[in-house]
């Protein structure tokens, strides 16, 4: 990856998941950040200031299982207010994409 003047990968090992993430310097990264309970909910609320699909928000907190993460953090804060779809009609659809108020589409 260094030769090609490429990022280096990233090594992750979760619930006897391992996984390796290659970047192709497209310049697109996610921040991983650690899995706090006290500040998970302010975290996805910063990172949702521009509108997310859920792949982006499962990195984020660096979960494998997006249905977890889903029941766990997104819906509680959606059922909240704090969270909004961009497809209100379509809450399964593919391209949902998750907002804070006040984020552009």
């Amino acid at each position: 990856m260094q030769m090609a003047g490429l990022p280096p990968p990233v090594f992750d090992s979760a619930r006897g998941v391992f996984r390796v993430t290659l970047y192709n310097g497209s310049g697109k990264t996610i921040e991983k950040v650690p899995n706090t309970e006290g500040d998970i909910e302010a975290q996805i609320t910063v990172f949702c200031r521009t509108p997310r699909t859920r792949t982006e928000l499962a990195a984020l907190l660096n979960v494998s299982s997006v249905s977890y993460m889903m029941e766990r953090y997104i819906n509680p804060l959606l059922e909240a207010g704090t969270l909004k779809m961009t497809i209100p009609d379509k809450p399964k659809s593919r391209n949902q994409k998750y907002y804070t108020e006040g984020a552009f589409r």
